[in-house]
């Protein structure tokens, strides 16, 4: 039995207040190097990068990256290091990758490969840059 005021599923929240979900409420284009516009909700999102991430692993490094909220679940990515591609066939099902055998100071960039077409790479900030390119620190 429904409870008076309460939502009986969707996504929740609304428009100008997020919550759960899937869509984007913000601009069409983003500088982050991804796509809100291909969100099919109505919920507002934070305008979040895609945030690569590395970590030294053993004699690799360990990357990871954001799924997006809109971005469909077999969406595929790949990897590349100082400009080059690492990985022989596209991600999918996963947002992580390990790198064997990379240098430590290593940089990375995601790009999306959506219906076989890679997209641009994916920034790690939100300056302005469309590819920020993420490394291991080292002191």
């Amino acid at each position: 039995m429904p409870v008076e005021g309460a939502s009986s599923g969707g996504s929740g929240g609304s428009d100008s207040t997020g919550g759960g979900g899937s869509g984007a409420g913000g601009p069409v284009g983003s500088i982050c190097g991804v796509k809100p516009a291909a969100a099919t909700g109505h919920v507002a999102m934070e305008n979040l990068c895609r945030g690569v991430v590395s970590m030294r692993s053993g004699e690799g490094n360990f990357i990871s990256w954001r799924l997006m909220g809109y971005e469909d679940r077999g969406i595929e990515f790949n990897v590349y290091r100082n400009g080059t591609k690492v990985n022989s066939t596209p991600i999918v099902d996963s947002t992580n990758y390990y790198d064997s055998r990379a240098p430590i100071n290593a940089k990375y960039t995601v790009r999306a490969v959506i219906n076989g077409v890679e997209q641009g790479d994916s920034a790690n900030t939100r300056d302005g840059d469309s590819a920020t390119p993420t490394g291991i620190e080292t002191t």
